[in-house]
């Protein structure tokens, strides 16, 4: 077992002593009510029908009775707690893991398969653990008890038969532990299977409207065919082996227990057990070899957890590529962040490419307040510096210091939060309403400072159109629930976001490119606000955005091959002014074709 998964289990058993111990309890009074209405059974039998005694047999069947009552207590209690029990293990593991993954740094996430994969992955994985815990497991506590209780009771109701039954347990036992593991290795296979067609499944549907333009809808339900089908194939042949094992142990189970009542049979015959412990016999018998053939099918039960856990423990083995520094080590922020930012000859490549650098030596000072575009081709770099900048990974080579201290000494959380990131796609994450959008930016804000935030973005006055204004509640995907939002309107939210977290550092990442004429200047006034007295770092293509920054760097395959003004570009020619020129110098274009 990996260890990530062992250490998993004691995580998840943490806290949870009471309720197994409650289950462990339960399922000790139901197994053991079964046992005593075998042995009761006999009393009937030898007391009740054999001596012919009326009041013998009813005393024994009052007894029946009051033990299926305190049996059908017992299971229903056992059902309630195993679901009570499968519930909160698997509601803090889905929480563990998630907290674990949020952690992680995006590139982490997306070598794993993206969110749809994982979420895939921690679904199925789940679900698997759920149903395990909710039936396999009161199950397996029950078989145990039986095998354990009924060998007991056999011994009791004769030696010499229990002994040759307990002979005969390797018989089963040997063939079902190494079909066990062939259903093991087919779990796992099977979840990884599916796992892989639910993340196709999700991939397509999160893009619909893509697929749909393209008229990619059948190939898309083909290739899920394709996927599903694999996965139903790999099911299959679990299934076919957890057949061959469930069979196995029935087929042995009742072979040697045909065996021994043979030999049974005989000794009833010639005087040396009675009738009722004949029936005993017989009863027990039957429970140890149901309680085997139980333990041997919930052994592939027991794989399809164990499998499931180590793909789950193999999520939370995975470390983020950034080590915050210790308590001890890191450095504080200066109060207050003034925001110069200094990139000092930066080296970077994308770790499953390590051999390529996408960043190439590249320098830059910032100066407090200063507003800095970064223009060039796609490909040149800009994104990846403003990954670098917000420390979802760091600098292969080279520093980048804020306020004159390297980013590898500040806290991540510390350091993102004086900083603030409008994108040309905005995202609003599971923002309920326009007010949760606004004040996800800075959660303790009052409502007169989201409110004054939303004005400032240009936002209220639409925002106050909507049925129930701010709060009213919002749609912000074709397929939501809700009122929906044009992009231009979102995108002012995420401006009213950032102008709430009041940030030192504004990095805008295309924030007009995907907006119309009207649109545009609503937001560009909007970013004006936003953009004074902070320091600004901003991808553009828009020449009017480009214009109103203090100094316009170019870039070019990972290296700066310019810096200066609009004008100071211009005559200088060169790549600025190429991308100008194409861009027919209107601002309502882009500036790269």
């Amino acid at each position: 077992m990996p260890p990530e998964s062992s250490g998993l289990y004691a995580r998840l058993l943490r806290g949870q002593g009471w309720r197994l111990a409650a289950l462990v309890v339960v399922s000790l009074v139901a197994a053991g009510s079964v046992l005593a209405f075998g042995s009761t059974l006999r009393t009937a039998i030898d007391e009740g029908l054999t001596a012919r005694d009326p009041a013998a047999l009813d005393r024994a069947l009052m007894a029946l009775g009051a033990v299926a009552g305190a049996m059908a207590i017992a299971v229903y209690l056992r059902v309630v707690l195993a679901h009570h029990l499968a519930e909160s293990l698997t509601a803090h593991l889905r929480r563990l893991v998630i907290g674990h993954l949020l952690n992680l740094d995006p590139h982490s996430l997306a070598h794993e398969g993206g969110s749809a994969g994982l979420m895939a992955r921690i679904s199925t994985d789940t679900a698997v653990i759920q149903s395990v815990v909710a039936v396999s497991l009161p199950q397996a506590v029950r078989n145990l008890v039986l095998l354990v209780g009924g060998m007991a009771m056999l011994l009791h109701a004769n030696a010499f038969l229990a002994l040759m039954t307990v002979a005969m347990v390797p018989v089963v036992v040997v063939p079902v532990g190494f079909l066990a593991r062939k259903v093991r290795r087919g779990a796992r296979a099977s979840q990884d299977r599916q796992a892989e067609a639910d993340t196709a499944a999700a991939g397509y549907l999160s893009t619909l409207s893509t697929v749909q333009a393209f008229g990619g809808e059948a190939a898309a339900a083909d290739d899920f065919s394709a996927r599903d089908d694999i996965a139903m194939i790999a099911a299959l042949q679990r299934g076919h082996i957890r057949a061959v094992l469930a069979a196995a142990a029935l087929g042995l189970t009742m072979g040697t227990t045909s065996i021994i009542l043979g030999v049974g049979g005989h000794r009833v015959l010639a005087g040396e057990i009675s009738p009722g412990a004949l029936t005993a016999f017989l009863f027990f018998a039957v429970l140890v070899a149901g309680a085997v053939g139980g333990l041997a099918d919930l052994a592939g039960e027991g794989q399809r957890v164990r499998a499931s856990m180590d793909r789950l423990g193999a999520l939370l083995a995975l470390r983020s590529r950034i080590t915050p520094p210790s308590a001890d080590e890191a450095a504080p922020l200066p109060v207050p962040v003034l925001g110069a930012l200094e990139l000092d000859d930066l080296r970077y490549a994308y770790p499953d490419r390590p051999e390529t650098d996408v960043l190439h030596g590249v320098t830059l000072s910032v100066r407090p307040g200063e507003r800095v575009a970064l223009v060039g081709p796609s490909g040149a770099g800009k994104s990846t510096l403003f990954h670098l900048l917000l420390r979802f990974d760091d600098p292969t080579h080279g520093q980048i210091r804020l306020d004159g201290t390297d980013l590898r000494r500040l806290d991540p959380a510390a350091l993102r939060g004086c900083m603030a990131v409008v994108t040309q796609e905005p995202v609003l994450p599971n923002a309920r309403t326009a007010y949760d959008a606004i004040a996800y930016g800075r959660p303790d804000a009052s409502e007169e400072e989201v409110l004054a935030a939303a004005k400032a973005a240009h936002a209220l006055d639409f925002l106050n159109r909507l049925p129930q204004g701010p709060h009213t509640p919002l749609s912000l995907s074709s397929a939501g629930s809700g009122v929906a939002l044009s992009v231009g309107e979102r995108q002012r939210l995420a401006i009213a976001r950032a102008m709430l977290r009041n940030p030192a550092v504004l990095l805008l990442d295309e924030a007009t490119s995907a907006l119309d004429a009207e649109s545009e200047s609503l937001v560009q006034d909007a970013m004006a606000h936003l953009m004074k007295d902070r320091t600004t770092l901003i991808i553009a293509h828009r020449l009017s955005t480009v214009r109103a920054a203090d100094r316009i760097v170019v870039l070019d395959q990972g290296r700066i091959l310019a810096q200066g003004t609009h004008d100071t570009l211009l005559a200088e020619g060169g790549l600025y002014a190429r991308l100008v020129r194409l861009s027919g110098m209107e601002g309502s274009k882009p500036l790269e074709s």
